[in-house]
């Protein structure tokens, strides 16, 4: 069993408190109350805020967001089911996943949004300078990372991403000249609470599944700018 369905995004303010507890909790409580003394849930999570790049599983964890709080939750709930029940688990922390067939509206990631605007064409705009740093990991390495932990890493919370830092500006650049935008970027005030570094160390993965990311990012680029330059605008979902 595998849930890897997020609550909304941190920087929404306090009224996402009820909300990122019943999309985490609730779906976890069902998936832990159907497992079995062989088999128990697969949960994808997302990182807190980091003291240092790339961020080990071991990091500490302090929340300070409703968003953090639920996902910390999430793994003290299965660490107590495990101890209590005998219900295996494991918990894949991931990184920026992108890919085709990510929506680009609500929700959607920054490369779904720039492919999206880019296509257009129209200028994309980025909150703050330009030099906060994610760590993009293709879909389809987090596919393979899923299907090798349905039968291993038991009890572990293993982090899924490439350890590599890219900086916004760096990904609007590359992606621009992708698709021969020529124009630059728009810029906005940053987001509240947005982080401004971040990436995983995907070693413990190496170890337990046998997963490394084998994507690069260009490459990553170039599948996804080709599934949105092919699908109709009213059917990227």
């Amino acid at each position: 069993m595998e849930h890897s369905a997020p609550p909304p995004r941190p920087r929404r303010g306090p009224f996402t408190v009820i909300t990122a507890m019943l999309v985490a909790l609730t779906a976890s409580f069902a998936l832990a109350a159907c497992g079995s003394d062989e088999e128990g849930p697969h949960l994808a999570l997302t990182a807190a805020v980091p003291d240092e790049v790339p961020v080990g599983e071991d990091h500490r964890q302090a929340p300070v967001s409703p968003y953090g709080v639920s996902k910390k939750a999430v793994g003290d709930y299965l660490h107590y089911y495990r101890s209590a029940h005998g219900i295996e688990y494991t918990v894949l922390a991931l990184a920026n996943v992108y890919g085709p067939r990510q929506d680009p509206h609500g929700e959607a990631g920054v490369i779904a949004i720039f492919a999206g605007q880019l296509l257009e064409p129209m200028r994309p705009t980025i909150f703050g300078d330009g030099e906060q740093t994610r760590d993009f990991v293709y879909v389809d390495d987090v596919v393979d990372a899923f299907v090798r932990a349905a039968d291993r890493g038991d009890g572990l919370i293993l982090n899924i991403g490439t350890g590599v830092e890219t900086a916004v500006q760096d990904l609007f650049d590359t992606m621009a000249r992708l698709v021969a935008f020529k124009e630059p970027a728009r810029y906005a005030m940053a987001r509240p609470g947005e982080l401004q570094r971040s990436a995983l160390d995907p070693a413990r993965a190496a170890n337990h599944l046998g997963w490394k990311p084998w994507t690069d990012l260009e490459g990553g680029l170039r599948r996804t700018i080709e599934w949105f330059r092919a699908v109709p605008v009213g059917s990227r979902r």
